[in-house]
């Protein structure tokens, strides 16, 4: 089995997407090529232990984005077939994330434009960075995770804060919520016609770099309040996808409190045996079948 995991699947984006055209096709061709699950089915195959096998495929997308409710849904429903929508709490706060401005900044500006920015910006302030602090990545080059890595974790807060308002001040960056997501409407709708929801976290923040008590109040505020907005019931599976395929032990132990049902990653594996915390996925630059 192997679950797929989408984050943009648009047009016209200068930034790592799935092209929507190219979506329609994979979709059409698994629809008929293969057995497209849920969770309610994952769960079902977890405990009466079903044959796990290449016919299955789950389709997972990330970040709530607003392609996903113009684009992916529209196909998904075409081809009468579920995906599960992995969202933070800002899409209910309508709070952009600053991942979103980053990437939207290197849609639109040359990367190494941004990276002399960032580098005077560190001069100007006396900020030394340890090259050996970034996390490497074999899906990007080695500036535009250091771009993003820089922001979101490595520099103070108020140092990031400023030279990201800095940056979208520079490039004109749109600060519309609703250039960036959709609305709890458009969630709501999705979810009448048959889409699952599951959280990913209040923040976006890697889960392991907090300790167990930010954990918790980061899953069970984003729990919570998908709840309160009845984008997941009671009858629903409930089900998490971390942010950067990052957690550790104490993260495990907080979603067996919280009574979760799945937890997925981002390591590219099949499945032949369901570890109900530790699911890998696909990215969807692999979509190939």
């Amino acid at each position: 089995m192997k679950i797929y995991m989408f984050h943009y699947v648009t047009e016209n984006f200068n930034y790592f997407h799935f092209d929507k055209n190219k979506f329609e096709e994979a979709i059409k061709q698994l629809s008929f090529t293969k057995k497209i699950v849920n969770l309610k089915k994952l769960k079902k195959m977890q405990n009466k232990k079903h044959e796990i096998n290449g016919n299955y495929v789950m389709l997972t997308f990330d970040d709530g984005t607003i392609d996903h409710y113009k684009y992916v849904y529209p196909i998904l429903k075409k081809y009468n077939v579920t995906g599960l929508f992995f969202i933070c709490s800002n899409l209910i706060n309508r709070d952009i994330l600053d991942i979103q401005f980053i990437h939207q900044l290197m849609s639109e500006v040359a990367i190494d434009e941004i990276y002399s920015k960032l580098q005077e910006y560190l001069s100007e302030n006396g900020i030394i960075i340890e090259k050996n602090s970034i996390v490497d990545s074999r899906l990007e080059n080695w500036k535009e995770i250091y771009i993003k890595q820089l922001i979101q974790t490595i520099l103070p807060q108020e140092h990031s804060k400023k030279l990201l308002r800095d940056l979208i001040k520079r490039y004109n960056i749109s600060t519309n919520f609703n250039d960036y997501y959709m609305s709890i409407d458009n969630m709501l709708e999705m979810k009448e016609s048959g889409m699952e929801f599951g959280c990913h976290t209040s923040t976006h923040k890697r889960l392991s770099s907090l300790n167990e008590e930010k954990q918790y109040q980061e899953i069970r505020e984003n729990m919570q309040l998908l709840y309160k907005n009845n984008l997941l019931t009671q009858q629903d599976i409930l089900s998490i996808a971390y942010p950067f395929g990052n957690y550790n032990n104490s993260t495990i132990e907080i979603l067996n409190n919280l009574k979760f049902d799945f937890a997925f990653n981002t390591k590219e594996e099949e499945i032949y045996k369901i570890n109900k915390y530790e699911l890998p996925r696909f990215d969807c630059n692999r979509l190939k079948e």
